[in-house]
């Protein structure tokens, strides 16, 4: 909000609260199925493969109704506080998915490279 100038209000308070809880929720499956294929598979390719394949499309149906049902905020023009709601949710909830996507990909690199330092390697 501050890059928009934007002023806070009370509703802008509550969308860090409501994009953790609705826009990681999209990504908790995926990762929930990922490691259901990894223990299935083995394999963490075959398991990230057929988790987005499996999962993948609900997952972004799920999200764009999601976007949807926030972007119908925009059209209460007179209520600048609501618009701005909306505006902000539906980006937050758009660019979420990513970034939670690159924090699970990053931990797992992280995991991989303490797991060489412990046994030596």
């Amino acid at each position: 909000m501050g890059l928009t100038n934007t002023p806070f209000t009370i509703i802008g308070d509550v969308i860090p609260v409501l994009l953790i809880a609705i826009g990681t929720a999209p990504c908790i499956h995926i990762l929930s199925k990922f490691n259901e294929n990894t223990a299935l598979y083995g394999s963490r390719n075959q398991a990230a493969v057929d988790a987005f394949s499996e999962v993948g499309f609900r997952v972004v149906l799920a999200s764009s109704t999601i976007i949807l049902g926030f972007a119908s905020l925009l059209l209460a023009l007179y209520l600048e506080l609501i618009r701005d709601f909306g505006i902000f949710m539906c980006a937050g909830v758009f660019f979420c998915p990513y970034a939670f996507n690159y924090c699970g990909s990053s931990f797992s690199f992280l995991h991989q490279s303490f797991a060489k330092e412990k046994s030596g390697k």
